[in-house]
Order: structure tokens, then C-alpha cells, then sequence
């Protein structure tokens, strides 16, 4: 008997929809990160290639998480044999520059921060395909709907700095 992972919706394509190619280069991890702190859980790097005065680090956390299910509407009688999990953070924080080609003297500096977190059973039915899958999930929900899919991610991306939520 062969189980299966059933991720639950199924994504359906837009009408019209033709997917845009999402190409990520791996970071340099040798050439152009330092490890700046590690402790057991918790390691930081530095961006070597940032600039003195606006850092930009990477952490990669991760910790147990006693029960999976604490918190969620699934019956106790769904729970699989154990309900430890994991919580983990990747997490990137830089500061950027804001200047002005007519003045010289105009610069300002502003941090942001971006982050994924997930919360994932330990069990060998969630697996790197499955994490593939949904953090693609992720990045589909803030593509703002009924337009290409390179500007509908954009649009989306767009409309959350606007304080927009909501989808059309």
C-alpha cells in the first residue's frame, strides 16, 4: 500500500495565464558571506559585497516545536503519530539608499526585512518537493490576479506596498 501527499488545492491556471519563469541564482555563499554569529538553532551571515555603513544579513534559524497541531481545526483522531514539527525562519535584513543624481549632499537610508517561516510535521510525507510546491504557493499569493503573471506579481507586490490586501 503506497500513501500520498495530497497538498489540497490544486492551483488551477487562470484562463489566459501563461506562467512566468521564476530564475534564482544561488547566492555565493563562499566568495561573498562571512558567518557573523552561530549558536545552536541560529546562524547569521554578513554580506561581504554591502556597503560598511548598510549591512545586509541572512539568519537561518530553526527550533522544535512540541505540537504541530496546537492552534489548527484538524480532528485529534487526523493527528499522525507524532506531532513534533519544526519552526523555521529564513530571514534577510539590508538597509538601502535612497540619493539624487541633482544633489550631492541628499542621502537617506532605509531598512527592510523580508522573511519566510514555516511550520513543518516531522515526518517523511513532507519533503523538499513538498516545501517547493507550497513556497511556490507563497509567491502566487501575492500575484495580483486577471493580468499577465509577471506583472500580476508585480502588481501584487505593488499593491501590498499601497496597504491593498485584498484580491479583485
Amino acid at each position: 500500500m503506497a500513501r500520498v501527499l495530497d497538498l489540497g488545492p490544486n492551483n488551477t491556471p487562470v484562463t489566459g495565464d501563461t506562467p512566468f519563469a521564476l530564475s534564482v541564482d544561488s547566492l555565493d555563499w563562499e566568495g561573498e558571506f562571512s558567518l557573523i554569529s552561530e549558536v545552536p538553532g541560529k546562524v547569521v551571515y554578513g554580506d561581504r559585497t554591502a556597503p560598511v555603513d548598510r549591512p545586509a544579513n541572512i539568519t537561518i534559524a530553526q527550533r522544535s516545536r512540541a505540537n504541530v497541531y496546537a492552534g489548527t481545526s484538524i480532528d485529534p483522531s487526523m493527528y499522525l503519530p507524532t506531532k513534533r514539527g519544526l519552526d523555521t525562519l529564513v530571514e534577510i535584513t539590508q538597509v538601502l539608499e535612497v540619493t539624487d543624481d541633482q544633489d550631492t549632499t541628499y542621502l537617506k537610508q532605509v531598512p527592510v526585512r523580508l522573511a519566510l517561516t514555516m511550520t513543518t510535521p516531522i515526518t517523511s510525507a513532507v519533503d523538499d518537493s513538498t516545501l517547493y510546491a507550497l513556497v511556490f504557493r507563497l509567491i502566487q499569493a501575492v500575484t495580483q490576479p486577471n493580468l499577465d503573471v509577471e506583472a500580476g506579481f508585480n502588481a501584487g507586490l505593488d499593491g501590498l506596498l499601497r496597504g491593498i490586501l485584498r484580491k479583485s
